[in-house]
């Protein structure tokens, strides 16, 4: 993928939208191509000024909202452009030319987050709010239980039936006679010292709604110079970048919330040469780079999970911290929300050549190019744990077959620290390198007044993915064995002990082919002077 950077829309002299059917000149992706031509200096001065705004006071209130959220926006730029010129020293007036934009983006916008969150009855430990005042017989033990009652997981054990046989039981949680009331001493301390961190519901019993105001600020300019040079040479070079600052907010105030800051950069620079030949032979040779930084932080991550009781998990302040990834079946999950932090940093190198050649009634164009990208990518599902908690562990075991019996409250088994499941994903640093390539010639043939006739064929090369340290393995289907690059036949793998290993030539998963032939082929036909009749297929 070529990273580009949107420029500004007062920088844009002319764009094209090719969406399918588009010549032998483009290809690599499937989708819509689109050309986007800046602006130019000219040997008069232009410039421009421009602003654009939106408030609260121009929005209604959203329905869901206690108040009408914040809301200010201003996106304001400007364009100047015309020849270089250095009194007494140079006059660049039809030779030397500049144009730079800028533009800047402010937005504070207020939202309507609506989180579920533990209500305070909950918090303390109480679940009547399950009770339903319906009743069962448990199948094993015969005893009544409300339909709605919930179970200590800790209790659990194998009791005689009274049907002879056994069966996994557990004791309902009650305390000082009341049902679904846990004891306080038996909530874990992980688990009182989260809550600390959790606000407690603002709206009903189970609702925190909330009006945070999301910063989203960005700069993009482009910095642009023309050089006529002689009579057949234009060569020109720009410097584009976008710059976006931290921004996001989070489901409900602290350092509980899931979510995270992201910000992002991206820069690039362009030149190219266009040659003329003669009026029928031009020739146009480009280089490109860019860079696109992008990265997601963690909100809690000055938050040593230790300290309120978790156990086994990561901590690097500012980096990697703050709670695991916790879920419930009964009210919203807390904690970080996966896949963060993320760090992001690819570039990619772009070098083409084409010839514009015309021959009679054919236009033709003859070309290749060639890209090399490379991406450093930091990222792990779970860098800070992940706890689920079903409520498969507070439901009894022995009425499963019954209908409309309780299967369990999430959150009270998070009180006891019991989890269904744990998990903690190891961080997955990779540095991504590929290299791709294409040549191409296309025939555009006026056959006659009325028919156009396009041809062409494009030919696709490349590299398959490998990792710059060579750290990726494969499987032997045959044999079973991992097989690893024999670079790395000094390092040894972290595999499980007895584990099969090969060490092979390929740092790639697979082999690329160089077989990727594209034809196109396309027709114009002017039936009167108001009907065109187009086809095209490749």
């Amino acid at each position: 993928q070529v990273y580009t950077i949107a420029p500004s829309p007062d920088a844009i002299e002319e764009f094209k939208v090719q969406s399918s059917n588009y010549s032998a000149e483009f290809g690599q992706s499937a989708g819509g191509v689109v050309n986007v031509i800046t602006k130019s200096g000219t040997n008069a001065f232009h410039g421009s000024l421009s602003e654009y705004f939106r408030n609260n006071h121009l929005d209604g209130r959203n329905y869901f909202s206690q108040t009408r959220p914040r809301y200010q926006q201003n996106q304001f730029g400007g364009t100047l452009g015309g020849p270089v010129i250095i009194p007494k020293v140079f006059n660049g007036t039809k030779k030397l030319f500049f144009f730079i934009d800028d533009e800047e983006f402010l937005s504070n916008k207020g939202t309507t987050k609506n989180a579920t969150l533990p209500s305070t009855a909950w918090r303390s430990g109480n679940f009547t709010s399950y009770l339903t005042s319906k009743t069962y017989a448990d199948p094993c033990t015969g005893a009544v239980y409300d339909s709605g009652q919930l179970f200590d997981p800790t209790t659990t054990r194998i009791a005689n039936c009274n049907n002879g046989g056994t069966g996994y039981v557990r004791d309902p949680i009650i305390y000082k006679g009341q049902a679904n009331v846990l004891n306080p001493a038996l909530i874990s301390k992980a688990a009182a010292n989260t809550l600390a961190l959790v606000p407690e519901p603002n709206t009903g019993t189970k609702h925190y709604i909330w009006n945070p105001t999301n910063v989203l600020n960005y700069n993009r300019g482009d910095a642009r110079v023309d050089f006529q040079w002689g009579d057949h040479d234009h060569l020109f070079a720009r410097f584009s970048i976008t710059d976006q600052p931290d921004t996001g907010v989070p489901s409900f105030p602290g350092l509980a919330s899931p979510g995270g800051k992201s910000n992002q950069k991206q820069q690039g620079v362009t030149a190219s040469d266009a040659h003329i030949f003669s009026q029928t032979l031009v020739n146009e040779v480009r280089f490109s780079w860019s860079q696109n930084l992008s990265n997601k932080n963690l909100l809690g991550a000055s938050l040593d999970p230790s300290t309120l009781g978790y156990g086994g998990l990561p901590y690097q302040s500012g980096v990697l911290g703050g709670l695991p990834t916790i879920s419930f079946n009964d009210v919203g999950g807390i904690g970080d929300s996966g896949w963060t932090p993320a760090l992001y940093d690819a570039r990619d190198e772009h070098i083409s050549d084409t010839l514009n050649m015309i021959r009679g009634s054919h236009s033709f164009k003859i070309g290749g190019s060639f890209n090399r990208y490379d991406w450093v990518q930091f990222q792990s599902a779970e860098p800070e744990g992940a706890y689920t908690f079903t409520g498969a562990l507070t439901k009894s075991l022995t009425a499963a077959s019954l209908s409309d019996v309780s299967s369990g409250s999430g959150f009270a088994q998070f009180l006891f620290g019991i989890p269904d499941v744990s998990s903690l994903s190891n961080s997955i640093f990779g540095d991504n390198i590929r290299s791709t390539g294409a040549l191409f010639v296309q025939d555009d043939w006026k056959a006659n007044r009325k028919l156009t006739i396009n041809l062409g064929m494009r030919w696709e090369f490349g590299s398959s993915l490998s990792e710059g340290q060579n750290r990726v393995a494969g499987v032997d289907l045959t044999t079973g064995a991992f097989e690893i690059p024999k670079s790395r036949q000094n390092m040894p793998p972290q595999l499980p002990a007895g584990t099969q290993v090969e060490y092979v030539d390929s740092n790639t998963l697979m082999q690329p082919t160089q077989k990727n032939f594209g034809p196109r082929i396309g027709f114009a036909y002017q039936v009167d002077p108001k009907t065109v009749v187009r086809a095209a297929g490749g």
